[in-house]
């Protein structure tokens, strides 16, 4: 059984829609690592609402 797509790549295929920019491809992708580093890498089944509220 093939393991299925990281979240990061997954996040790439959506957002390279065609006349895309990759600049936003990028910033997307930085903020979502930004997030994913914010919540010590917990999984989204193990984190509550107060995760949102607490981002800057």
């Amino acid at each position: 059984m093939p393991a299925s797509p990281k979240l990061l790549d997954q996040v790439c295929e959506t957002l390279r829609i065609p006349h895309g920019s990759t600049r936003t491809e990028r910033a997307a992708l930085d903020w979502i690592k930004r997030f994913i580093l914010h919540c010590d890498k917990c999984h989204s089944a193990e984190m509550g609402t107060e995760v949102f509220g607490s981002l800057p």
